[in-house]
């Protein structure tokens, strides 16, 4: 098969009110330190790498979709508490695939892309609940049901509270026992497990895991 009829995930992504930002150097530094990191640890899933465009903004092409939400994770984590907006475009490539530059290569892939974050931008200069993250391709069937799904995750993580992100930070990334989270924040356990129980975080990473399950079903597509 060629290369260009095959299924790709273009992602656009850039920082919201970058202007704005007082340290840009620093924040900059911290960008390139992130691209740099997400092309060495995702290098099997790359088709073409991440890069920096235009300063605040960047691109890449996978071929594999199964780590989107955490390369995305990973890059807004980096940059906090600055937010950053992203379009993952699903679709084919029309050009040749430069492995070195994004930049140089175009298709339906990365104009989805760049329809589904001029659309959160719309979304958010409405003022509505919206997730930082949309998807666009030629299903929209399905690019509605992940775009609703990632839509609830963002309206659950927005009412997270400073001491939930705590318990959350130490319970999901650093896989703390609730006793051990206890002791390190000197509460008790019933506690820890009340703030990931009000939270609904494992609602919410439940939803994240079908959402990588369904970005798969986009593969092998017309």
């Amino acid at each position: 098969m060629n290369l260009n009829e095959e299924i790709y995930f273009a992602i656009i992504g850039d920082v919201v009110d970058s202007r704005k930002i007082d340290n840009r150097n620093d924040v900059q530094k911290q960008y390139v330190e992130v691209i740099n990191k997400i092309n060495n640890k995702y290098s099997e899933d790359i088709a073409s790498k991440f890069l920096i465009t235009l300063g605040d903004s960047f691109q890449g092409l996978l071929k594999k979709p199964n780590h989107i939400l955490n390369i995305i994770s990973e890059i807004e984590e980096s940059i906090a508490p600055y937010k950053l907006r992203f379009g993952i475009g699903v679709g084919k490539i029309s050009t040749s695939i430069v492995f070195e530059d994004s930049s140089l290569i175009d298709g339906p892939a990365y104009h989805n892309a760049r329809s589904a974050i001029d659309e959160v931008k719309i979304m958010s200069n409405k003022n509505r609940v919206c997730s930082s993250i949309l998807v666009h391709s030629d299903e929209r069937v399905l690019d509605d049901l992940i775009n609703s799904t990632l839509t609830l995750c963002a309206s659950i993580k927005s009412n997270w509270t400073d001491k939930q992100k705590q318990v959350i930070d130490l319970s999901i990334k650093q896989k703390k026992s609730q006793v051990e989270i206890a002791e390190q924040l000197k509460i008790k356990q019933p506690s820890v497990n009340s703030r990931l129980q009000s939270s609904n975080v494992h609602l919410y990473n439940d939803a994240i895991k079908n959402i990588n399950k369904a970005f798969v079903l986009y593969v092998g597509r017309e």
